[in-house]
């Protein structure tokens, strides 16, 4: 049996603030409102990390089953684990209530315990790495090492691993500075972590490297196209970027001649051959190395869109991997969404349209404001949106939009007259990158608190 914690709970149980629902100006569009909410409900609990550890693993007869997969075990193997990332204590309890483990470490950024077990639980920082994370990485590395040929290391991974697993070869307060130069670039994840791969001791594929025995890792992924090296920065699979990568992408955002002279000689070093490159495909060290993605953001769409048809929508997933700046993607959004309401005959009793997205957007960082990609793209699209029967939200899964305490934000044809009566000037809310200000005068920010699991973000856009 699993320990009885809030964390086995469905993400259900998540509270959103209901309010929000009250600024529907009609009883059409409040019911959008709260349509919206279930559809947000359904998508968390499609990527419940606890339930999607506990449906891939199973462990009998000696048997370790993974999915569709069946690993034979020796009687006197060791089973050890590491798990990071903000779903990690999720799903920790969920792998401890299957197998009992020798030893292991769990780093997350919003525990709710510090034990599960045997094992420890550490609370570190996201985004920017924190010294607590470097000494839970070193504390990983101590228990990779204690796997023999015979025993069993388990890996969960989840988005944000690789902040909270972070064990820099350049000083960590290079690292974060680095890290934050990045964060407010515009660059997109990949980009971002193929340069943090090529800082690192143990992201890349070298947890991996160092370990002796049978790897097996369940993965949470929170980029798009669930590419295994970039989600929490690979440690456990081969790397397909390389120091020179890592140099063109600084180079690429202006950041070369800004970021610490450590980070340059690191990467300078690993272009001349005098730091060794990260392993790749084929090396082999890779050969016990078993990989498995349990839940995605394609699963939280379709979870929302089916959500959608239950409570009457004609649904469409317009795609799982939105990408782009965030609020050229609203505008998308809205074009696509236009388009196909276009082609709808006006029929009476034609069903209302909806209309799910998700992925991760960016943002470039060039005002003062506060907010996060979700909060900048329904900003991006207010008014768009006046004066029409839509209604747009688009929150981040993990319940954190960039450095706020907000998931994301909702608006609909009536929030642009809104501001206007409220002396908000939207444009300039978003040339200065401060969405949260706008939103939160609104009272439109959506909150849920840190979710518990990471699959990126979700767009619902719905007709009322």
């Amino acid at each position: 049996m699993a320990l009885s914690n809030m964390q086995d709970l469905p993400l259900s149980m998540v509270r959103f603030n209901e309010d929000i629902v009250l600024n529907g100006t009609s009883a059409e569009s409040m019911r959008a409102r709260t349509d919206t909410l279930a559809m947000m409900r359904a998508a968390l609990d499609a990527v419940d990390p606890f339930s999607a550890v506990s449906s891939a693993l199973g462990f009998e007869n000696l048997s370790l089953r993974v999915m569709d997969r069946e690993f034979p075990v020796a009687p006197y193997a060791r089973f050890y684990l590491i798990s990071f990332g903000k779903a990690a204590e999720a799903m920790t309890r969920a792998a401890c209530g299957i197998m009992d483990f020798e030893d292991g470490i769990c780093i997350t950024n919003a525990p709710s315990s510090q034990w599960i077990g045997e094992i420890r639980v550490v609370k570190a920082s996201h985004p920017l790495p924190d010294e607590s994370g470097t000494a839970a990485a070193k504390e990983a590395g101590d228990i990779v090492k204690k796997c023999d040929e015979h025993d069993v290391l388990m890996v969960l991974v989840s988005g944000g691993g690789s902040s909270l697993l972070s064990l820099p070869v350049v000083p960590l307060l290079d690292m974060r500075k680095t890290t934050e130069l990045l964060l407010r670039s515009g660059c997109d994840i990949k980009e971002l972590n193929a340069v943090r791969k090529h800082l690192s001791q143990i992201n890349g594929g070298r947890l991996a490297a160092a370990c002796k025995g049978l790897v097996v890792s369940l993965i949470l992924s929170d980029i798009v196209g669930d590419p295994l090296d970039m989600i929490a920065s690979g440690p456990t699979v081969p790397d397909t970027t390389t120091f020179l990568d890592a140099k063109g992408i600084l180079m690429k955002y202006d950041l070369w001649e800004k970021v610490p002279i450590s980070v340059k000689e690191q990467i300078s070093g690993g272009i001349s051959g005098t730091v060794p490159e990260s392993p790749k495909e084929g090396d082999a060290c890779f050969e016990k190395v078993h990989s498995f993605i349990v839940a995605n953001n394609a699963m939280a769409c379709r979870a929302a869109c089916d959500a959608a048809k239950k409570r009457g929508y004609a649904c469409d997933i317009i795609s799982s991997g939105l990408t782009g700046d965030a609020r050229h993607a609203a505008l998308t959004l809205l074009r696509y969404a236009e388009n196909e309401s276009g082609k709808q005959e006006p029929e009476e009793g034609r069903l209302p349209l909806a209309f799910v997205s998700g992925g991760e957007t960016t943002v470039k960082v060039t005002g003062h404001g506060k907010g996060g990609r979700n909060q900048e793209l329904v900003l991006g699209a207010v008014k768009e949106l006046s004066g029409r029967r839509y209604l747009l939200a688009s929150f981040g899964t993990d319940g954190i939009d960039g450095p706020t305490d907000a998931a994301g934000a909702m608006a609909d044809g009536d929030t642009l007259s809104r501001a206007q009566e409220a002396r908000l000037d939207a444009d300039a809310h978003l040339s200065d990158n401060d969405a949260y200000g706008f939103f939160e005068a609104l009272d439109e920010l959506i909150f849920t608190g840190p979710t518990g699991t990471n699959v990126m973000d979700i767009q619902i856009l719905l007709e009322y």
